[in-house]
């Protein structure tokens, strides 16, 4: 009877998170073991959140672990030419890396974020005065606008980092100008005058994609980057 040939198996990553170190591997001698080995101990890994916002820490503890908050005081300007896409991926990563600094040589995990929101190729960030929030809410009113979230996640004690951009759609409700002097008074915070989550505002009808790239920290790719670092 003919022997039957068998094609290797890939390894898959574990999308449940790494398997604990055997008993062998532990007790290898640190020389032996790969420089990277501080990120496959994942319990023993703390976060860092590089941002000040609420809502990123709300999200973030959807993921079970340990954090902190030091926000980064980085500018947030756009360079010419630079895509929205490649404006929030370098600020993420810029976020990320200036607080990364003050953990040198520890094992924690720094995830820094940019949101920007985006109608017909025009950038809205934060607004700088009310007038200029209500300037806002009224160009979205009625309109689809497409939010843009970069993530950055840098590990001190490597000073490996990963990156990415999310992108959503966002179907708006028509406003009167009077709400838009109201609404934006509230979200001088966040980029385009609004938060999505907001129960009173009501503004945002439909989203197309990731509901919490709108808000500002999707956790679907902050997964996907942790999942690279630990490979």
């Amino acid at each position: 009877m003919p022997s039957l040939k068998t094609r290797p198996v890939r390894s898959r990553p574990d999308r449940q998170g790494p398997k604990p170190a055997s008993r062998q591997d532990r007790c290898k001698p640190a020389s032996r073991r790969s420089r990277y080995a501080g990120l496959k101990q994942t319990a023993r890994l703390q976060w860092v959140l590089a941002s000040g916002s609420p809502r990123r820490k709300e999200l973030l503890k959807e993921l079970k672990v340990s954090f902190k908050i030091v926000p980064s005081r980085v500018p947030e300007n756009r360079r010419p030419g630079e895509s929205p896409a490649q404006l929030v991926k370098r600020l993420a990563v810029l976020k990320a890396r200036s607080v990364a600094e003050k953990f040198k040589g520890k094992n924690v995990f720094v995830l820094g974020s940019d949101t920007i929101v985006v109608l017909n190729g025009k950038i809205f960030g934060k607004p700088r005065s009310v007038r200029h929030a209500a300037w806002m809410l009224s160009r979205l009113s009625g309109k689809v606008h497409r939010v843009y979230t970069g993530v950055a996640v840098v590990h001190s004690l490597t000073g490996r980092i990963k990156s990415g951009v999310s992108v959503s759609k966002v179907h708006f409700r028509t406003i009167s100008k009077a709400e838009s002097f109201k609404i934006g008074a509230k979200h001088l915070d966040k980029s385009g005058s609004y938060a999505c989550q907001d129960p009173v505002d009501r503004l945002v009808q439909k989203i197309e994609g990731d509901w919490q790239t709108v808000v500002g920290l999707p956790l679907r790719l902050v997964r996907q980057l942790r999942l690279l670092l630990l490979q």
